[in-house]
């Protein structure tokens, strides 16, 4: 018996994917009669506070960590399951849910246990300097926190302390890594690995398979230097077929994708759309291409397509493969290679009867790792597991 369940979440100012696998997850819970009480806060209060202030509550709240002791109380909950705390909330909760009688969990949709930034990206490539260090000395240097030298230290301090103290080995039961790769980095940070347990991603609502009948090549995401556009755009300088490439989302390199579009009729930017929408032109192109150069976590994008049995054209980096199955529901290449992109690109696009085998593979994919179905039974035996005291 797991329940009632606290399950407790802080927004982030920029909406982004965490805040949508904490909803999706709570509503698949409820959907399946657990009691779930859901605790929300908004890291927005910071915009009310001094920095200092901000800087002392990301090192230890007092506030929240009564706040959390008396909602576990009043709930009697028995797991309190966080999806953010940082930094409004500090890891100060973790012991607080405890005192109230609660087993801890924590997801980690991100690498900011062993990383001040989070991304473990630095320059647009990945950076692991931080990772193993009693002290993130290297974030602090190059300002990884948002370029800023004293936010990284406030960081960097944070993990620091609490790693001296034993928050992270004491004070929570079992963690839940969005993907093997990133479970495998917060174990070198000192987390210990068997008490890291892998859930990827779900969708809420399955948008169903798609025709694919348009012939376009869907690009879906932040218009970023980590994204891959830049090598993106220098694949179709490569690539002679005449492809369309369609670009959904916007960012920072945007110029650079209208001054691409304007060289190139075969290029089209879309800029930002509905998230419906976006689904919606999975189903129809015949490919996407996601050729990001940094270790992403578990994007929501790869569920998505593979939810429209859309075959993904990709880089072997970070967690990617165990979202896309090379040479079965999508390709893999270098990262940063465009000439290896535009040739899987081409070759794949040629070739009908092998996008239809990845199509087939790629729902049968999603059907049986990133369904409800199958995200439920994962959650539940995970949470089946903390609660009778194995992790």
């Amino acid at each position: 018996m797991v329940d009632p369940l606290l399950i407790v979440h802080t927004f982030y100012q920029r909406p982004g994917g965490e805040d949508a696998v904490y909803r999706a997850e709570a509503a698949l819970l409820e959907a399946h009669g657990h009691t779930v009480e859901r605790l929300e806060f908004h890291n927005d209060e910071l915009n009310s506070m001094s920095r200092l202030g901000a800087a002392r509550r990301a090192i230890h709240n007092s506030s929240a960590a009564e706040v959390i002791e008396q909602r576990v109380r009043q709930t009697r909950a028995r797991i309190v399951h966080f999806h953010n705390t940082f930094p409004l909330l500090s890891p100060s909760v973790y012991a607080a849910a405890r005192r109230g009688g609660a087993r801890v969990i924590q997801t980690l949709h991100n690498y900011r246990l062993v990383c001040p930034s989070a991304l473990m990206l630095r320059d647009g490539a990945p950076c692991d300097l931080c990772v193993g260090r009693a002290f993130a000395w290297p974030a602090v240097r190059y300002a990884c926190y948002r370029d800023s030298r004293a936010a990284s230290a406030v960081v960097a301090t944070m993990l620091s302390a609490h790693r001296s103290r034993g928050t992270w080995t004491s004070q929570v039961d079992a963690y839940i890594a969005v993907s093997d790769f990133l479970g495998r980095q917060v174990a070198r940070g000192g987390i210990p690995r068997e008490r890291i347990l892998v859930k990827g991603p779900h969708l809420q609502h399955d948008p169903g398979c798609g025709s694919h009948d348009q012939e376009f090549v869907l690009f879906a995401g932040r218009l970023s230097e980590e994204k891959g556009v830049r090598v993106l755009l220098e694949a179709w300088t490569r690539l002679r077929a005449p492809i369309e490439l369609r670009i959904v989302g916007d960012g920072p390199l945007r110029d650079e994708v209208e001054a691409a579009a304007a060289r190139d009729t075969r290029i089209r930017l879309v800029g930002h759309v509905p998230a419906q929408d976006v689904v919606q032109a999975m189903q129809r192109a015949r490919l996407l291409v996601a050729p990001s150069v940094w270790y992403e976590g578990a994007p929501v994008v790869f569920a998505e397509a593979a939810a429209t049995g859309l075959p993904i054209v990709s880089t072997r980096i970070g967690a990617i493969p165990e979202s896309v199955e090379d040479g079965v529901s999508g390709v893999l290449v270098p990262p940063r290679d465009a000439q290896a992109l535009a040739d899987a690109v081409a070759q794949l696009w040629a070739d009908t009867a092998r996008r239809v085998q990845m199509q087939r593979a790629a729902r049968r994919r999603f059907e049986e790792r990133m369904s409800a179905g199958a995200a439920y039974a994962r959650l539940a035996a995970i949470y089946e597991q903390v609660s009778e005291g194995k992790h």
